[in-house]
């Protein structure tokens, strides 16, 4: 049908507007027929006639390729045409213009007309059309050119018709009344009145109708049942159209053919496909086949095909790729297998797209692209055209793979898949170590930190906005791993993250456990963390960094000071040193605004009846706190009196605590009168008198003052009595502190009188700055007095006053004493001032003279410990270089000229070797070694004890060390181990310690070479003799009585530097050691036996074991030797050095409880090895009637139950050092302890009241923890059996729970079903079923407390999620049963879902925890068994376990569901033989309805528009018949 235009629009169509010269000629052609002749155009009109010659003599040879592609013209405007409903489009033809009457072809073809011509008809007018310029335009018709085409050019392209542009337009962009001529069209048919009048498109109305209709339908709607008639009309109408209008065809859809296409063809269907003007109708006749995978990909992105052209394009190829399977004729299950595997492979064509576009990254266009390709496969995943799982499980590895230079493409590709990701735990958990571990990276990069800052921001703040929206997915079994990076996400000013992490933090550490072997510092307790910072503290320590590290630990200052003092008094550590370092951290924290009266005063009373504390320690501490003001005399006899812990005289004897012995050690001096009669009083209520103490003072001050004769004032005249010789170090605290102030008083008054003399006689001003103020001898003793007291306060004060004296012997002497005491002088903080002072003396003093060398020598050794004094080192090194002495010659002549034949006999030998020695300045290789070895062959020979040239031979070793000291220590070295391997050993120990002494070799050096020789297989029979002779040179002192107190200092000194820099070499000589006690050659298994009887040797494990934490190898070693009775001693020893315990009394069994009993933070690596040691070497079998193994160990389970001490952490400390085949028993042990604990279900439902709550919680917490560090251990066949026990346990629990209910919380829908395999007792239970999974014990110590109103009961379900949890990593063996696993994730489905955990908090919380940590290591195929039982079955809609075990619910999921009548027989049965499963209440609604509703799943991939070239009644993907679809037009 055409449209008439109004009269005034202008007709811009190319059509004429008749047939035949009325056609072509029109009114307005008139005047231009009357105008003058003008010349036209060669291509002003073309003649397009029928006649073959004509058109060929025209048109030329491309004529015949315009023929040949007029069918593709007419299809191409048929295509474009093909949108209009009621007209039929049509091809050009060729007669179109063809002239009704005769044309004058001579102006077609350019030849000149004839003579007549003027006279002639005008030529054929040209249609009147114009351009806007003016210049005449045939619009969409080729032109014709003055020269005719030749027979090499051919077109290319087929011409295709276009609208005019100037044409109106309908709504739909076409153009109004444009009908190019095709010979059907009612326009085109010539006819009379046409040729006449022309031709109109407006129709003839009718003519029939003369007058209005409501006459006779008036009549009739009169009529009472008009309207009835009327409705019944219309609704028969309505029925008529519903019934010839709905859609019941049979779906003839089909996805577009492929079809094998030539290269060219296919890049033009392609360039067609990019183009939106041309319909996809068009396209969708046929696929180019070939384009699949990456390649579709990557067409569409180099023709930049639009993303929904592109979608088309992929559903069309995968369409057909997916019915290939099943026309194969393969089984509906291969079908399925290979559609799966198909889109798994699709998807992984578009994850390799994806990665190669991200790794073009810097190309050109490279924005454009990878804006496309996101575009392009984000369409593609919300089309459901991908494996979801399977794209989003790689988005989540390819960020945990990348760089970081890549890291930001990944995020931008994580927010648009943001809420898929966090769908489900499984992928959420990957995803949040992914950027945990990105996070790593960029601190790990330090270097470029500040160009990743932007990078580390946006991580930053999407972990923080992760961790508090999905918290589920940071519990994590690698918490320790990636605690620091989520803590250094943290913002002061975020309260809500600081929160969010603290409860991640607590909830992990429910399960995020260390083996044994390592135990975290996170498991460490703050007293154990705070002792290992005082046992690893060096003297050379920054005492403020140590007290800020001691506060920070601990913040309650009760226990930090109680730690503090039990550390510095406890008889499980050596030394003086950590008193004072005690005490100045207390004085420290004193000024700090601390308290520290109540804190010792509580001490004091809760170590009353301890036999682990020295009591002289803690009053040393106190006596030092008491000088210094730190600590209140008056308060602390108040509260001894208020306490009442004095003893009565006659018991004071017998019970003597700590907190009364301080009242006889504290110091008087400075004390207030009515403190001092407080005290009086109550030291005479003990028994004790005044006058005894005054009488031992003035006896010690008159013992002092014999010691040193003519220093001290004497306070009463000389008597001819012998003063008895008194012991200082047993006088008691108070009056040691008496004598020592005394000392220091009466030098400071002397070194004052001397310094200050009387200014009117000059003699006694010359004789007073010539005299001392004390001399070296003096000096010595009053040293020795106060070493002999143990008080190093004191002697800092002495030596502070000496400093200024004259005398360069007293002056060295200083440093000395500082060096031999090193480390309680750095803990009272004297050493570096000390060291100042003395070397500005030597600057003042400094001379020249060769008595300096001895202090500078003592200060060099001085400097080399103390910290940050390089320069001062550097300078006392060259002074000591002046102080060398001098030769003879002053020109350059080597030793070696005057060298003559030496004999090794004579006494005079030191003095005539030493004489050729100095007649030369230097020294070669062969002399220094011909002297060398003279030298030590003499050594060999002489005794130490008869011949005095022992001591000089060693000194002239020292003075060739000076010549060529490289090749002297090479010389020392083979000499050391050709005596070591000698048959003739001479007295190695002897001279090796003169070695030392002379400073010809350190130490630290010897041990190391004999550690070294020891391991030699080739030195075996000289292994355990060498040991031994390391070990007696580390803990004795053995040198020649010609030797001076100096060497010994020196000794005593490197023996301290070997101990504190050589753990590793004095670790394996112990050992070895420990091993010779029980080698078969006597005299050495004699020697061994004494050594390790000694003290020292005892001394020397503890340090080992405090220091370098050497349980592993020790405990080993004395294991092996455990038959020998001495090696059992000093392990008694060591654990117990008071024998108060009497250890080595006892069996096994109680030697090990008592072990537990005794065992603290101070005495743990002693207890550790005295376990390892007893444990790993005790037979397996029982033999003399003694008992097995495996009794030992259930005996020790038993004992942590009954044990009144529970102290979880140390029990598992002390377990984790044995060895792995004790640990799994033990484990076995404590698991099945554990289980049988608990009393029975009869007994505690009859009555849990007269239970003890208590008395089952404290050892299921030592047990429990046990079990969880000793899990390591197990093997796979003791895992499952212990996994099975507790599947179990859950199944007793289930056939008990109908006893116990709530009577406070209202009675729970039914639980979820056991799995199918469950028995049918398991699953026939009340509604409380659950209400027995609780138990008494929180599920963890941080949870929340317990009140009053809820004391019972939540311990069952926490104890076996706790052992389910401890054993979680056995769950994901092949081997393990799968069905029993499928019990346990069912079962506690089953528990969170219920309604009684809502009334503990805490148990829900841990409930969840624990189902996350074990979903983690199912497999696929028991995952999808648990999930297909939860949605299909039990249809449970719990958003909980959808995001733990990650399911959809399909039914409420699919938006299009397929619903159908009940059949009759199922619908009148289903309510008595059906048993509807729980959670399906939207089923049983459906089915009492009559309907039965199933999920009706999409094809996506057959979801293709314009799938067909012509449009059909039912050619979609789904049926339309399914909807009851009726036909829009009739």
């Amino acid at each position: 049908m055409t449209t008439d235009l109004p009269p005034s629009a202008p007709r811009p169509s190319l059509r004429p507007v008749g047939s035949g010269l009325s056609r072509s000629i029109s009114r307005n052609s008139v005047p231009q027929l009357q105008q003058p002749p003008r010349s036209v155009p060669q291509h002003a009109f073309v003649d397009l006639t029928d006649s073959a010659s004509a058109t060929n003599d025209f048109l030329g040879p491309s004529s015949k390729r315009q023929k040949l592609d007029g069918d593709r013209q007419a299809e191409a405007f048929s295509t474009t045409s093909a949108r209009k409903d009621d007209e039929h489009t049509h091809t050009l033809d060729s007669k179109r213009l063809q002239a009704q009457d005769s044309i004058d072809f001579s102006s077609v073809s350019g030849q000149p007309r004839s003579g007549n011509a003027a006279h002639s008809a005008p030529p054929f007018p040209t249609r009147p059309v114009f351009s806007k310029g003016g210049k005449l335009e045939v619009s969409g018709w080729p032109q014709v050119h003055e020269k005719r085409a030749s027979r090499g050019e051919v077109q290319v392209k087929p011409y295709v018709l276009s609208s005019p542009g100037d044409a109106p337009r309908y709504d739909k962009n076409e153009p109004s009344d444009f009908f190019p001529w095709a010979g059907n069209h009612p326009e085109d048919i010539l006819s009379e009145q046409a040729a006449k009048f022309g031709y109109y498109d407006k129709p003839q109305g009718s003519q029939t109708e003369t007058n209005t209709a409501r006459p006779s339908v008036w009549t009739s709607l009169k009529h009472k049942s008009g309207l009835q008639i009327l409705s019944s009309l219309y609704a028969s109408v309505l029925d008529q159209r519903q019934a010839h209008g709905t859609v019941t065809a049979d779906c003839t859809f089909k996805p577009p053919p492929r079809v094998t296409l030539t290269d060219t063809k296919r890049e033009a269907w392609l360039r067609d496909l990019a183009n939106s003007n041309i319909p996809l109708r068009r396209l969708s006749r046929t696929i180019p086949h070939g384009i699949r995978g990456k390649v579709l990909l990557d067409h569409c992105l180099s023709k930049s095909i639009p993303v929904v052209r592109a979608v088309w394009l992929a559903k069309c190829v995968g369409a057909n790729e997916i019915r290939a399977f099943k026309r194969k004729g393969a089984s509906a299950t291969f079908s399925v297998g290979g559609e799966t595997k198909w889109i798994k492979e699709w998807t992984s064509n578009v994850e390799q797209f994806v990665e190669s576009i991200i790794a073009a990254c810097g190309s050109s266009d490279w924005n454009a692209k990878m804006t496309y390709s996101l575009q392009l496969v984000t369409h593609l995943y919300s089309d459901n055209l991908l494996d979801k799982d399977q794209y989003l499980n790689w988005i989540v590895s390819s960020l945990h793979e990348s760089s970081l230079d890549s890291v930001p493409m990944w995020l931008l590709t994580l927010r648009i898949h943001w809420d898929d990701l966090l769908q489900f735990r499984r992928r959420g958990r990957h995803l949040a170590a992914a950027l945990l571990q990105q996070l790593q990276k960029i601190k790990q990069n330090a270097s470029c930190e500040d160009i990743y800052a932007p990078l580390r921001q946006q991580l930053v703040s999407l972990i923080r906005s992760f961790a508090m929206s999905s918290p589920f997915c940071f519990i994590l079994v690698d918490w320790f791993r990636y605690k620091p990076f989520l803590q250094s996400c943290v913002d002061q000013s975020d309260t809500a993250f600081k929160g969010c992490l603290e409860r991640l933090t607590k909830r992990n550490l429910r399960f995020a456990r260390e083996t044994s072997q390592r135990i975290a510092d996170s498991e460490l307790t703050p007293p154990q963390k705070m002792i290992a910072f005082l046992d690893n503290t060096s003297a050379t320590s920054n005492i403020r960094a140590l007290s800020e590290s001691c506060r920070k630990t601990i913040e309650d200052s009760g226990s930090l000071i109680a730690t503090l003092l039990e550390w510095a008094s406890t008889i499980y550590r050596e030394g003086i040193a950590r008193i004072y370092t005690a005490v100045r951290l207390l004085r420290i924290w004193s000024k700090s605004g601390v308290g520290l009266d109540q804190p010792i005063l509580a001490f004091l009373a809760s170590k009353t009846g301890t036999c682990d504390i020295q009591p002289a320690s803690i009053c040393k501490v106190l006596n030092e706190l008491v000088r210094s003001k730190s600590f209140s005399i008056g308060k602390y006899l108040q509260w001894l009196m208020a306490r009442g812990a004095l003893p009565y005289h006659e018991d004071s004897a017998k019970h003597n605590p700590y907190e009364v012995q301080f009242l006889k050690e504290m110091p008087l001096h400075g004390l207030p009168e009515h403190v001092l009669n407080l005290r009086k009083i109550l030291m005479h209520k003990m028994g004790f008198t005044l006058s005894e103490e005054r009488d031992i003072m003035v006896a010690s001050r008159k013992f002092v003052s014999r010691k040193v004769p003519n220093f001290f004032p004497e306070t009463e005249p000389e008597s001819n009595n012998a003063i008895p010789t008194i012991k200082l170090e047993q006088l008691s605290g108070g009056v040691k502190y008496d004598l020592s102030r005394w000392i220091r008083q009466s030098l400071l008054e002397r070194s004052q009188s001397l310094a200050t003399p009387d200014p009117s006689n000059k003699q006694t001003q010359e004789k007073s700055s010539r005299a001392p103020t004390i001399t070296v001898q003096q000096f010595q003793i009053i040293r020795s007095l106060l070493l002999d007291i143990e008080d190093y306060s004191i002697l800092a004060d002495v030596l502070n006053i000496v400093s200024d004296s004259d005398d360069i012997a007293l002056l060295s002497a200083i440093p000395e004493t500082v060096t031999h005491h090193f480390d309680t002088f750095m803990a009272i903080g004297a050493a570096p001032e000390l060291f100042r002072t003395t070397v500005q003396r030597l600057a003042e003093k400094r001379s020249g003279k060769s008595t300096e060398r001895a202090l500078v020598a003592s200060l060099i050794d001085l400097a080399e410990r103390l910290p940050s004094n390089k320069q001062v080192l550097r300078a006392l090194r060259q002074e000591q270089a002046l102080h060398e002495p001098k030769m003879v010659t002053a020109a350059y002549s080597p030793v070696s000229d005057h060298t003559e034949p030496l004999q090794n006999t004579g006494a005079n030998f030191v003095e005539e070797l030493e004489q050729r020695m100095s007649v030369g300045t230097s020294m070669d290789k062969q002399t220094l070694s011909r002297f060398f070895n003279t030298i030590t062959s003499r050594l060999e020979t002489l005794s130490t004890d008869k011949d005095r040239s022992w001591v000089g031979c060693f000194d002239l070793l020292a003075r060739l060390r000076s010549f060529d000291m490289e090749t002297f220590e090479k010389l020392v070295t083979s000499w050391i181990e050709r005596m070591l391997r000698s048959s003739h050993r001479p007295c190695v120990r002897a001279i090796l310690s003169q070695i030392v002494c002379t400073g010809c070799a350190t130490l630290r050096k010897i041990v190391d070479q004999m550690a070294n020789f020891s391991k030699d297989p080739a030195n075996a029979k000289y292994r355990y003799t060498v040991a031994l002779d390391t070990v007696i040179l580390l803990i004795r002192v053995e040198l020649s009585h010609h030797g001076s107190n100096d060497k010994t200092h020196k000794y005593i000194i490197e023996q301290q530097r070997t101990l504190r820099n050589s753990a590793t070499p004095i670790l394996t000589t112990v050992c070895t050691a420990i091993e010779a006690c029980s080698t078969v050659d006597e005299s050495t298994r004699v020697t061994a036996v004494v050594l390790i009887s000694d003290r020292g040797f005892s001394t020397l494990v503890q340090s080992l074991l405090t220091s370098h934490e050497a349980v592993f190898e020790l405990g080993a070693t004395f294991a092996a030797a455990s038959k020998v009775v001495e090696v059992r001693h000093v392990l008694d020893h060591i654990v117990d050095p008071t024998s108060s315990y009497s250890i080595s009394h006892l069996g096994v069994s109680e030697q090990l409880a008592k072990i537990v009993n005794v065992a603290s933070d101070f005495n743990l690596p002693f207890c550790q090895l005295k376990i390892k040691a007893v444990l790993d070497n005790y037979p397996m079998v029982s033999k003399d009637y003694s008992p097995s193994l495996d009794d030992v160990l259930s005996a020790w389970m038993k004992e942590a139950v009954s044990s009144v001490q529970c102290r979880p952490g140390v029990w598992v400390r002390l377990v984790s050092v044995l060895s792995q085949k004790n640990l799994g028993l033990v484990h076995d042990n404590a698991a099945y302890e554990l289980l049988s604990i608990i009393p029975d279900w009869p007994t505690l439902c009859h009555d849990s009241s007269l239970i003890d709550l208590e008395r089952y919680r404290q050892p299921a917490d030592v047990l429990i923890a046990i079990v969880e560090a000793t899990e390591h251990s197990l093997q796979d066949d003791g895992a499952f059996s212990m996994i099975l026990a507790v599947a179990d346990s859950i199944t007793k629990l289930q056939q008990h729970s109908h006893i116990l209910t709530f009577s406070t919380h209202p009675p729970s829908p039914k639980p979820l079903p056991l799995a199918p395999f469950v028995t049918a007792a398991t699953t026939t239970h009340s509604d409380n079923q659950l209400c027995s999974l609780f138990f008494w014990f929180d599920p963890h110590p941080y949870a929340t407390p317990r009140t009053p109103t809820n004391p019972a009961p939540i311990f069952r379900v926490s104890l076996i999620l706790r052992l389910l949890t401890s054993h979680s990593r056995f769950l994901s063996h092949p081997k393990f049963p799968q069905q029993t696993l499928i019990h346990i994730i069912l079962s506690l489905s089953n528990l969170l879902i219920s309604q009684h955990l809502s009334a503990h908090p805490s148990l829900l919380s841990y409930t969840t925890d624990a189902l996350i940590l074990l979903s983690d290591h199912l497999s696929d195929d028991t995952r999808a068994h648990c999930i297909r039982y939860l949605r299909d079955e039990v249809r449970t809609r719990d958003r909980r376990l959808q995001f733990i075990l990650g399911y959809e619910d399909e039914v409420e999921g699919e938006w299009l569901q397929l619903v159908s009548p009940a059949p009759p027989s199922s619908s009148a049965s289903a309510p008595s033989s059906t048993i509807q499963p729980s959670g399906s209440a939207d089923e049983e609604s459906t089915k009492e309805n009559g309907y039965i509703r199933r999920p009706f799943p999409l094809k996506r991939w057959e979801m293709v528009q314009d799938a067909t070239p012509v449009m059909g009644e039912n050619d979609t993907s789904v049926s339309l018949s399914l909807f009851g679809a009726r036909k829009s037009v009739l």
